[in-house]
């Protein structure tokens, strides 16, 4: 089987090094959900997404729930390789949320909601307004190789300090949440299986 490892490796590189499945429970307890807000889980036909690029060496969790005139929720938790890509793409999540949500919905403006608490080492809490009146919410932030991002509208926060209550206990799995290289969990699950071979 060692022989052959330069090549697998070689077929995952090119292969585009991406496989999608779902969450398992302890990756689901991560995201933001429906449920979080006291909606029924399945109402709104949530969709619950695993992406691992090993090339990256990332794995990105996402789920999304649209509920007509009750709440779209959109959260995404990125497991990278270091802190600064975590720091890296909390920041970028935040751009990307703010471009995308000025596209689809005209006159909006977003007001950065100062936080009260230190929380990892970077983290943006922006209240989003159309024609003045607020709507909804964008949050991101990095805690240490991990990043979580979540926009939401039909419900909204206009105080950092409830929004913070509200988000605390996610952050604390989020932070207690240890997570290996995907790359190194796909070498050893490799090895093993040439174990069982021989």
């Amino acid at each position: 089987m060692l022989r052959h490892l330069p090549w697998l490796f070689a077929i995952v590189l090119l292969a585009g090094c991406d496989s999608r499945t779902q969450p398992s429970a302890e990756e689901s307890s991560l995201l933001l959900t429906a449920t979080d807000f006291g909606l029924a889980a399945n109402a709104g036909n949530p969709r619950l997404r695993r992406s691992t690029n090993y090339l990256t060496r990332s794995v990105e969790l996402s789920y999304q729930y649209q509920q007509k005139h009750e709440l779209f929720l959109h959260s995404a938790v990125s497991l990278l390789p270091n802190a600064a890509d975590a720091a890296f793409s909390s920041y970028g999540a935040i751009q990307g949320g703010g471009i995308g949500i000025g596209r689809a919905k005209q006159d909006v403006t977003q007001e950065v909601l100062p936080l009260e608490r230190t929380v990892g080492s970077h983290a943006e809490l922006i209240l989003l307004r159309s024609a003045g009146k607020p709507f909804g919410n964008m949050f991101s932030v990095s805690i240490g190789k991990k990043m979580f991002f979540t926009i939401f509208t039909g419900r909204h926060f206009e105080s950092a300090a409830d929004f913070e209550d509200f988000i605390a206990p996610k952050l604390a799995i989020l932070e207690a949440h240890e997570h290996e290289d995907p790359l190194l969990t796909w070498g050893k699950g490799l090895f093993s299986e040439d174990d069982q071979a021989q």
